[in-house]
């Protein structure tokens, strides 16, 4: 049933004069059923704050947590009552208040009381100073109660739904798209053609990365319009759901950073809910099984898992192409367990390899210690106007590279305008757009990198800056272990960008 466009007045004789009140509305991320809830909540509320001549302030919030914390506009809400800003908060039920377990009804009890800050929704008021009121408390906890009975339900709701072959798994994958009316996955032809292509060039012995580049540059992109990468064909290829399976509950608890929850574990796949036969397949079984054998035998563990930390480990960059670089161990016979940087073999969305060459890797830590130590020698007299020169320099190139980035943008307005109008093919468009794509993305990684290093050079003061030196001088030995030479340098250095032409060697370091 719909809400009235217009709350009438009830005549209630509050214990405080009322002015200035908050607006407050909560719709849960889960209340599905009815999508346009919080405009009918605003316009009843405005309605009835409006009437009574009151001014207002509307605060709003879509989420599904109860905890404080992680709602923000309610945390702000909070800071506003504890200022006694405003006389009375308004909301359409009690429990959009108070709808959280003791230790956070404690608080809000406390906020509101304090101030005499009113709770008031269009029919009845709240007033949680009065101590001698043991129905707000009361309230308060069946408020809590509900919720969590809510929630119980919504997920043996998604239970059922899954057993009955429904897809309750969010967005569909690649491939698919999402039948509301039969809540089931459709096949998407044309990205279904690109799921079989991947299965059948992977069982052909084809690289995931090297399936990835050839996508790229046929122009396809994933459903969010991104290029394709290795982890991409990896999650396709190990995706029940191109069988026609329908798979619930791989997991328990999660890794939400705006959410009080259980820690994310993955389950055994004996424990999953899997539906045969949900939806249409792209993928037959037996080729699924074919794949699923396959990536077994490919699976190698990695080299950082087999050698361990290495002495610039996370810390080293290729400073032709920015990707990280790789390291390993030779053991040589008058030189045992030699460390080297490995030839940066990273390749751009197309395919297009890296020639960054290697290098043993105690030839580079030598010459960051030279780097570091001319550093040490000149930072006391040197460093303010260093600094200002360092900030100067990045918020130009900053400049530079947003101005290019725009320019880039603008160049794939005018070859879709030309496709639009006739100028060019489509297998022209994707060329040049595939061009243009793959310098955005590289001016990006670039623009993002200097603006850490604009912040970073930001926030450091003189005195802090001397002290890291000179610790780092007093740590740091080329006879330590590489755990602790890795250690030292972190403390002190953010990246190191390495660059090798024929045997000329560039180090650029960018300190914390």
């Amino acid at each position: 049933m719909d809400l009235p466009l217009f709350t009438e007045v009830t005549i209630i004789n509050y214990p405080k004069k009322i002015t200035n009140v908050a607006i407050y509305l909560r719709k849960s991320r889960q209340d599905k059923s009815e999508v346009d809830a919080l405009e009918k909540h605003r316009i009843q509320l405005v309605n009835f704050v409006e009437n009574n001549n009151w001014s207002y302030e509307v605060i709003e919030e879509i989420g599904t947590s109860q905890d404080i914390s992680f709602r923000k506009k309610f945390s702000y809400l909070l800071e506003q009552v504890e200022s006694n800003i405003f006389d009375a908060v308004v909301c359409m039920d009690f429990d959009r208040i108070t709808r959280a377990g003791m230790d956070e009804y404690s608080v809000i009890q406390k906020a509101f009381a304090t101030n005499q800050t009113l709770i008031i929704t269009p029919h009845e008021f709240y007033d949680l100073s009065d101590s001698e009121n043991i129905m707000n408390p009361i309230k308060a906890v069946m408020g809590n109660y509900e919720f969590l009975q809510i929630r119980k339900r919504l997920k043996e709701g998604k239970v059922r739904s899954a057993r009955m072959g429904k897809w309750v798994n969010g967005k569909p994958p690649y491939g698919y798209w999402y039948d509301r009316n039969t809540k089931q996955l459709e096949i998407m032809e044309d990205e279904a053609e690109v799921v079989q292509m991947i299965f059948s060039r992977y069982l052909e012995k084809t690289a995931m990365y090297k399936i990835a580049h050839e996508l790229n540059l046929l122009g396809y992109r994933t459903s969010n319009g991104s290029f394709f990468q290795d982890a991409t064909i990896s999650r396709i290829l190990n995706n029940r759901v191109y069988i026609g399976d329908n798979v619930f509950g791989k997991s328990k608890g999660s890794g939400h950073l705006n959410k009080k929850t259980t820690t994310l574990e993955y389950k055994d796949e004996d424990d999953w809910i899997i539906v045969p036969n949900s939806h249409p397949p792209i993928i037959d079984k037996e080729t699924f099984d074919k794949v699923k054998i396959d990536i077994k035998k490919r699976t190698r563990m990695p080299t950082k898992a087999r050698s361990g930390r290495y002495a610039l480990s996370g810390l080293l960059f290729c400073g032709k192409c920015g990707h990280s670089m790789r390291f390993n161990r030779k053991d040589l016979v008058k030189r045992k367990n030699v460390s080297y940087v490995v030839k940066c073999q990273s390749s751009d969305p197309f395919g297009n390899r890296c020639d960054n060459k290697g290098i043993e890797l105690k030839t580079l830590i030598t010459e960051i210690e030279r780097q570091v130590n001319t550093k040490i020698l000149s930072i006391k007299d040197s460093f303010v106007d260093d600094t200002k020169d360092t900030l100067s320099n990045l918020n130009q190139e900053s400049k530079l590279k947003t101005s290019e980035i725009n320019k880039h943008n603008l160049s794939l307005e005018r070859i879709k305008e030309l496709y639009i109008e006739g100028e060019i093919d489509k297998e022209e468009r994707k060329s040049r757009s595939n061009t243009i794509l793959s310098k955005i993305d590289k001016l990006n990684k670039e623009l993002i990198n200097i603006e850490n290093s604009i912040a970073e050079t930001s926030n450091q003061t003189k005195k802090e800056r001397i002290l890291r030196f000179e610790e780092f001088k007093s740590t740091f030995s080329m006879e330590n272990d590489d755990e602790s030479i890795n250690h030292a340098l972190r403390e002190l250095i953010k990246s190191i960008h390495y660059t090798r032409v024929d045997n000329t060697i560039t180090l650029e370091l960018t300190y914390m």
